[in-house]
């Protein structure tokens, strides 16, 4: 059964109580007051990603996408989407009426002791991946006399010629990647792709950097926050580039 503030960012199947196996309806991205008002009569149970379709139901989902005898019509395949259209209308109690749809049958598993570890953000891939490493820390169960607590730092087919002070230096994604001994750390990076250079570079906490090779001798370099939603117009304040307005 899945905590609320987890699951108003995901897909969620409700079932009844007393019935929890049998889907009742599924939601996306419900909010926080909406799962309360629920939880009187219904289980929630956020979504893994894994849905087992029947033939029938692959059939209407490539029918709502504009698939007609052998092909798609038209330009290709129209929109129609998993989550904010097909699963609405599945259940007992559909969130949205869909003859079709609503005549397919619906079950759930629920999978005892699961934990949900996303890996959706920059920072949520540091942090899932933590918290799968320390998972287990039973020295006997590794195989030695003790196990001490994974740091939230990841290498991986890089070079550091830096050392790294974990108080300081935390929360660090660094992946086929050359970080000289002028480079400045600080937390809460992604650093990707940076090849051989003699650089002279101070990050700021939450600072990334991806470099991109354009052709034999020009990069692209992308700079984002850690935070960064990646959505929204460059236009708009309400959009965030490195943590701040984008047209800032």
């Amino acid at each position: 059964m899945g905590e609320a503030q987890t699951a108003k960012d995901f897909g969620v199947f409700f079932s009844r109580r007393d019935r929890p196996t049998e889907l009742s309806f599924f939601l996306q991205k419900p909010s926080i007051e909406r799962i309360g008002d629920l939880n009187a009569e219904y289980l929630n149970l956020v979504d893994t990603g894994i849905w087992l379709l029947s033939e029938r139901a692959v059939t209407l989902l490539m029918q709502r996408a504009g698939w007609q005898g052998d092909r798609f019509q038209g330009q290709g395949a129209a929109h129609y989407e998993l989550y904010a259209q097909l699963g609405l209308a599945f259940g007992r109690e559909p969130s949205e009426a869909d003859s079709e749809v609503n005549a397919l049958s619906a079950a759930v598993v629920p999978l005892p002791e699961a934990e949900f570890h996303h890996f959706g953000t920059s920072r949520q891939l540091i942090e899932s991946t933590s918290a799968m490493q320390n998972l287990v820390l039973d020295g006997a169960k590794l195989g030695r006399s003790s196990a001490r607590l994974h740091p939230d730092v990841h290498q991986q087919n890089s070079r550091l010629g830096v050392p790294l002070e974990l108080e300081r230096n935390h929360t660090l994604w660094i992946e086929n990647s050359m970080i000289g001994a002028s480079w400045e750390l600080s937390s809460a990076h992604v650093l990707t792709g940076a090849s051989e250079n003699a650089w002279s570079l101070h990050l700021e906490p939450g600072t990334c950097l991806d470099f991109v090779p354009v052709d034999d001798d020009r990069w692209c370099v992308r700079l984002y926050g850690i935070d960064d939603p990646f959505r929204g117009a460059l236009g708009d304040c309400g959009t965030t580039w490195i943590g701040e307005p984008a047209p800032d």
